[in-house]
C-alpha cells in the first residue's frame, strides 16, 4: 500500500523527490562547494545565506540535502536545531553553546580554556539579549545572573567588548580550523533550521546577534532557512514604520536563495493516489483539484493525505464488519443496533471509492476544511442544517439574472446553496455553468475565499463528478470520523 510509505517528515531528497525541491538543493550546494574552490575570499566576506520558504514548503529536506552535499574536504558542518530552543529567550547563547560544544569535542583539551575565555566576554556582549542565563558549558558551569551582580558596577565600553570578543573568536576559530597537514582550512558552516517554530522576537534577536558578533569570525558562515514572511511581520511588530521587514533581511544577508514558488506536486499524486485515482484523467483531476483552490505547501498535503488514509482505513474496517454481522443468521438487539451503526457510517464513505472514486476531490477538500479552515467547516455544517429557504431562492434569482448587484447573504450562504443546487440532478432550470462562475467571481475577488475558489473547480467539472455529497447528515459523519 503506498500509504505505509508516506510520512510528515522531511524527505531524504536522495532518494525520492516528490515536489520537485531536489535542483534548488543541487544548485546551492554546487554554489558553496565552487565558491570554496575558485573564489574563497567571496565566503569571507558573504557570510550569511538565507533560504526562504514558507511553513511546511520543504526547506528542512533542502537543507539536509546540502549538508549531504557539500565536501568534507571544504566544509566543517555544524548544524542547529532552533525549534528544541523555542521557548530560549536567549537563542544567540543557545547557538554560541552548541558551537563552542563541536569546537571542544573536536579538538579536545585544546579549546577548552580558548571556549571559557570566549564565553566569558560573550556573557558580557550578550547581556542585553538575555538575563539571568544558566548554561552547562562543556562541564564548565556558568551562572550569567551571578556573574553580572559580581561584575556589578564595572563599566566597559561596547567598543572594547567587540573588540575583545572578535580577537578571542578568531583566536579561537584559528586554533579549530588548524590543519597540521597544511592543507587548505577549511570553512566553518552553521545550517540553522526551523526558525519558523520559534517565537518571532526571538528570532530576531538572534539574526542580529549573528550579524553583529558572530560574523566577526574569518571562516564561519551561517546559512538560516525561515519564513521571510514571517520574519517581516515580526519587523513591522516590533520597529513599525523606523525599517521594513525587505530593508531589515537585506542587512542581515549578504545571499539568499528562495524555495519555489510553486510546488510539482503531479509526481506526489502519482506516487501515493494511483490506486486510489486509477486513470491518467482521475489524477489530473486530483492535480486540478490541490492546483485550484491553492493548496500546494508540501507539509500541508502530506498531512491531508495521511487523514484521508486514515478515513479508509476506518472504512475497511466498517466494511470487514458489515460483511462478519451479515454472515451472522441470527443476532443479539444488541449486535443488530451496532450493525445499523455500522451500515450509516460505511454507507456515507461508500460514496468515494470503487465507482465513484471520481468524488475523492469531495472528501479531500472536506479534510483540507477540517484540518485547516475548521471554522469554515463548522459554519458550512450549520448552514446545512439550518439554511433559510428565502436566502436560497433570492441567490437562485441572482444568479439566473446575473444580478452583479445583489448583496444578500454571506460567502457561506452562497458556498452552501450553490453546493446544494449543483448536483446535475437537483439543479434548477435555467442555470447554466457560465452563470455560476460569473456569480462567483464575483465575490471570490472580495473574499479571494477558499470555499469560492473549490465551487468555481466543481462547476467546470460537474460533467465528471457523479455526485456531490453535500449535506449535514454526511457532513457531520465525516467529522466525528475525522
Amino acid at each position: 500500500m503506498a500509504d505505509k510509505n508516506l510520512t510528515n517528515t522531511p524527505a531524504d531528497l536522495s532518494k525520492v523527490d516528490h515536489f520537485s525541491t531536489r535542483y534548488k538543493g543541487d544548485f546551492i550546494a554546487t554554489y558553496l562547494n565552487s565558491y570554496y574552490f575558485q573564489n574563497p575570499p567571496l565566503l569571507n566576506i558573504n557570510k550569511m545565506i538565507a533560504l526562504y520558504g514558507s511553513w511546511g514548503s520543504g526547506k528542512t529536506s533542502v537543507v539536509d540535502y546540502i549538508r549531504k552535499k557539500l565536501k568534507s574536504d571544504y566544509f566543517e558542518i555544524l548544524f542547529f536545531e532552533a525549534w528544541r530552543f523555542e521557548k530560549d529567550t536567549n537563542l544567540p547563547l543557545s547557538l554560541l553553546d552548541m558551537m563552542m560544544e563541536h569546537y571542544k569535542n573536536k579538538k579536545k583539551s585544546a579549546c577548552i580554556e580558548d571556549v571559557k575565555d570566549l564565553m566569558s566576554v560573550a556573557r558580557k556582549k550578550l547581556n542585553h539579549f538575555g538575563k539571568g542565563i544558566s548554561l552547562n558549558l562543556m562541564g564548565m558551569g556558568i551562572d550569567f545572573s551571578k556573574v553580572a551582580e559580581a561584575e556589578e558596577g564595572e563599566e566597559t565600553s561596547f567598543y572594547k567588548l567587540d573588540e575583545e570578543f572578535k580577537t578571542k573568536y578568531l583566536s579561537l576559530e584559528k586554533k579549530f580550523l588548524e590543519n597540521p597537514d597544511n592543507a587548505a582550512s577549511k570553512k566553518v558552516i552553521v545550517f540553522i533550521d526551523d526558525l519558523d517554530r520559534c517565537d518571532p522576537e526571538n528570532v530576531l534577536d538572534l539574526l542580529s546577534a549573528i550579524k553583529l558578533f558572530f560574523t566577526l569570525g574569518e571562516s564561519t558562515i551561517f546559512f538560516c532557512a525561515l519564513d521571510k514572511k514571517a520574519v517581516c511581520q515580526a519587523v513591522q511588530h516590533r520597529y513599525g514604520n523606523v525599517i521594513s521587514g525587505e530593508e531589515y533581511l537585506e542587512k542581515i544577508f549578504d545571499i539568499n536563495f528562495n524555495m519555489p514558488e510553486s510546488n510539482n506536486i503531479e509526481t506526489f499524486i502519482r506516487e501515493y493516489l494511483f490506486e486510489e485515482v486509477g486513470t491518467d484523467e482521475r489524477k489530473a483531476l486530483v492535480t486540478e483539484f490541490f492546483h485550484a483552490i491553492d493548496f500546494e505547501v508540501p507539509r500541508k498535503i502530506k498531512k491531508v493525505l495521511l487523514k484521508y488514509f486514515s478515513i479508509k482505513e476506518i472504512r475497511k474496517s466498517l466494511f470487514d464488519q458489515r460483511r462478519q454481522i451479515h454472515e451472522k443468521s441470527v443476532t443479539p438487539r444488541s449486535e443488530e443496533m451496532f450493525s445499523d451503526h455500522i451500515k450509516e457510517y460505511s454507507k456515507e464513505l461508500d460514496i468515494y471509492f470503487g465507482e465513484r472514486s471520481d468524488n475523492i476531490v469531495f472528501l479531500l477538500f472536506y479534510i483540507v476544511l477540517f484540518e485547516f479552515y475548521r471554522s469554515d467547516y463548522d459554519k458550512i455544517l450549520n448552514l446545512t442544517h439550518t439554511i433559510d429557504p428565502d436566502a436560497i431562492l433570492q441567490i437562485r434569482a441572482a444568479i439566473v439574472n446575473n444580478n452583479a448587484s445583489f448583496e444578500g447573504g454571506s460567502i457561506y450562504d452562497i458556498f452552501t446553496i450553490i453546493m446544494m443546487n449543483l448536483d446535475p440532478l437537483k439543479r434548477p432550470k435555467g442555470i447554466q455553468d457560465v452563470q455560476y462562475i460569473k456569480f462567483i467571481n464575483k465575490y471570490d475577488q472580495e473574499y479571494n475565499s477558499i470555499l469560492l475558489k473549490f465551487l468555481v473547480f466543481v462547476v467546470k467539472n460537474s460533467n465528471t463528478l457523479k455526485s456531490f455529497p453535500f449535506n449535514y447528515k454526511h457532513l457531520k459523519k465525516l467529522a466525528d470520523m475525522m
